[in-house]
């Protein structure tokens, strides 16, 4: 609705105007196209470049926490491995001996030198033992001082190279830990926890440390059990975090098990490319308003003398009349247009005048027709007296010829109907073989061979009698011997077939194409089958029609196709 509403408007404006538009319309629209298909790249490259960055910083932060990770793991593994430790450890009386505890720690204190340094960010390493009353220094303690008996025996269950981790973080006067344990028991042979504690702080300035272009992200750091650790002020102003405003980036790989999760708003990033689209917006008002100027200068000048053409016409009603009145000045396409619009006009005035001549003609005939009428009533009551008078002088012949006249003709006008049956056609070609039988000289046989249904059916009148008329006097006429034409019919597939043929002189294949082609001059039956051929067609169709064979000296077979068609059909085509 909205589109034919639209094709309407647009069919209202004039010829400039639609040239105008189509003009604009083509040269923008590869424009359009060309214009959004960047801006969804530059969209595209954006995001993808920002990604990209964001993913290098990401990488970085992630490689720096996992080698602080990975070194507190590495010194417990040092630890777990080392003979002389595990040498002390698996003494019973380890705790009665002060000199082999002090030499202990000493031992692990310059063992644990490089992440003790730094006392704001030094680890903790501590060793629980079963049984153990000693020296409780820095680095040993008693397993009944293990705050957690669950967690203790979840560790002393696991295999010495196994490293679980604290689901809480620690937090003392030294600040926030995350622990990690090893059981120890397999190697010392008694119950033996080494806990590493390392400083959040560690893990806080690298993610501090995270920059991310033209934007604080909220950040947002979970252990492996999902227990948020750690969370800026970006994060905790997140109220609903909804995925379609949002850009979110994890590190999903720390060697902990935790992830960091990185929240970024998309206007950040939608940021980057709302310069490259103001600048094509602008780019493209300056071409449109470029466009349109030029296109309107152009189509001006283009069709001004087309115009200034149809102004003049619109005010001069006489050039239709008269086509001299229209001057051709221009050498351009409007002068070609012109020069079709008088010839045109020309023709144009030529029909009227042969249409008035024909209308003239028509009124003629009408009157010769109302006449003609009358003169049928003459015919036959002149061929009742003439018979009666045979009949009176025992004129046999006379009577036979007269009556065979009149039925003939009571068929052949039929009160000016088209229309017969076919049993009513097939008694007017006998009675017309009759006929020309008594004033010829040749005798002519006629044998009738046709279907009993075809008989009922009706066809236009004279569809077979052209055909027995031109046996007779171009066929036969003249030829030695008595002539003999048959006729046939049946009807097959909705059609009705007759066959005319005869034993006269024959004709070659180039007559019967001229015949057919209506290009034959002679008086050769060329008439008659033309209009028969004419008005087969155009009562019954193109798929109907004649078929000529002929042989010479041999004789001529006519077969004609028309429809089977009602009555009823065939007077709905002369209605």
């Amino acid at each position: 609705m909205i589109l034919r509403r639209i094709l309407h408007l647009f069919s209202l404006y004039s010829l400039r105007s639609k040239i105008l538009v189509n003009l604009v319309l083509f040269t923008l629209i590869p424009f359009v196209i060309t214009s959004v298909i960047i801006i969804f790249y530059a969209k595209y490259y954006a995001v993808n470049s920002y990604k990209a960055e964001i993913k290098v910083e990401l990488n970085r932060c992630e490689h720096l926490i996992n080698r602080e990770l990975y070194l507190y793991h590495q010194k417990a593994s040092f630890i777990a491995t080392n003979p002389r430790i595990q040498k002390n450890l698996k003494v019973a009386d380890f705790a009665n001996d002060p000199q082999k505890i002090i030499d202990f720690q000493d031992f692990m204190k310059a063992l644990l030198y490089d992440v003790e340094a730094n006392e704001t960010r030094a680890g903790k390493f501590t060793i629980y033992l079963d049984n153990y009353d000693g020296y409780k220094g820095a680095y040993l303690k008693s397993l009944n001082e293990f705050n957690d008996v669950k967690t203790s025996d979840t560790i002393l269950g696991a295999a010495s190279s196994e490293v679980i981790w604290n689901p809480k973080t620690t937090i003392n006067s030294y600040g926030s830990y995350i622990t990690f344990y090893r059981n120890l028991t397999p190697i010392t042979g008694r119950k033996v926890i080494l806990e590493v504690n390392i400083p959040y702080r560690i893990i806080h300035d690298h993610i501090e440390n995270i920059k991310i272009p033209g934007c604080l992200p909220a950040i947002k750091h979970q252990n492996s059990y999902g227990t948020v650790i750690y969370e800026n002020s970006q994060s905790k102003d997140i109220k609903n975090l909804n995925t379609g405003n949002y850009l979110i980036q994890k590190i999903e790989h720390l060697y902990d098990g935790s992830k960091i999760t990185l929240t970024i708003p998309w206007s950040v990033i939608n940021k980057q490319y709302y310069r490259v689209l103001l600048i094509l917006f602008l780019l493209f008002l300056i071409i449109v308003a470029v466009i349109i100027a030029a296109s309107s200068f152009t189509v001006g000048r283009i069709t001004r003398s087309f115009n200034n053409f149809i102004s003049y016409l619109k005010k001069n009603d006489d050039v239709l009349m008269d086509e001299r009145l229209i001057n051709v000045q221009e050498k351009d396409e409007v002068a070609i247009i012109k020069q079709r619009f008088i010839g045109v006009l020309r023709r144009l005035n030529e029909i009227y005048r042969d249409l008035m001549d024909i209308k003239n003609r028509k009124n003629m005939l009408e009157i010769e027709l109302l006449q003609a009428q009358i003169n049928p009533h003459l015919l036959y009551n002149s061929l009742s007296v003439i018979k009666w008078a045979a009949i009176k002088k025992s004129d046999k012949l006379t009577e036979d010829i007269v009556k065979a006249m009149t039925n003939y003709y009571r068929i052949a006008l039929n009160k000016g109907n088209y229309i017969i049956e076919i049993s009513e056609e097939l008694n007017m070609v006998k009675e017309y073989v009759y006929i020309v039988n008594f004033t010829h000289s040749n005798k002519y046989t006629l044998n009738i061979d046709v279907d009993e249904e075809v008989n009922s059916h009706y066809a236009l009148k004279h569809l077979l009698q052209p055909l027995i008329e031109n046996s007779v006097l171009h066929g036969l006429n003249g030829k030695s011997g008595d002539g003999l034409i048959n006729v046939r019919g049946h009807k097959k597939n909705g059609m009705i077939i007759f066959e005319v043929s005869d034993n006269g002189y024959g004709m070659d294949e180039e007559t019967i194409n001229k015949l057919l082609n209506f290009n034959y001059k002679s008086n050769y039956g060329g008439y008659a089958i033309k209009n028969l051929i004419m008005r087969i067609r155009n009562y019954y169709g193109e798929n109907c029609g004649l078929e000529i064979t002929s042989e010479k000296d041999r004789g001529t077979t006519v077969t004609v196709r028309v429809k089977a068609l009602s009555k009823e059909e065939l007077e709905e085509k002369f209605s």
